[in-house]
């Protein structure tokens, strides 16, 4: 029987379904999200029209890259997103979330924010909102599930 070296292309499919974070492979995307809390009160940012869940609000934060921890691209999201370097103290907990478009883990990570300036970026509002007026914001199904199981439990 003759061996064939795969190809070039099926290399690359190959590859695609061993990333820890295909969605070819897992069918599901990290994604992590910041809770920073100031004065008792809670950072979120509402997404700008046009973008998939536009109009909603949500913790900060993005997708994980290939090669990535939660705490580096939490980080790294931030300090994109919002001009924050903050410092990761844990992991809260995740949930999984399957929106028409895409299937998430969102991983919450407690974070403090060692310097920066909010520059809003992929928002166009942000607000401290307090642990009882959580509930009362037009959050995305994920994070709604955020506060419902890690939040107020």
């Amino acid at each position: 029987m003759l061996k064939r070296e795969p190809s070039e292309n099926f290399k690359a499919v190959r590859k695609s379904f061993i990333r820890a974070n295909s969605p070819i492979f897992t069918g599901m995307v990290n994604v992590v999200c910041a809770i920073i809390q100031k004065d008792g009160k809670f950072l979120a940012c509402r997404r700008k029209q046009g973008k998939a869940r536009g109009g909603k609000w949500e913790f900060p934060g993005g997708k994980v890259k290939e090669d990535e921890s939660p705490e580096e691209a939490i980080e790294r999201e931030l300090h994109e997103e919002l001009s924050l370097d903050v410092k990761v103290d844990r992991m809260l907990g995740s949930v999984v979330h399957h929106y028409p478009d895409i299937s998430i883990r969102l991983i919450a990570m407690k974070c403090f924010v060692n310097g920066g300036t909010i520059s809003l970026t992929d928002h166009d509002e942000f607000r401290w909102i307090s642990l009882s007026k959580l509930k009362s914001v037009d959050f995305s199904e994920a994070d709604c599930r955020i506060i419902d199981e890690i939040l107020l439990v």
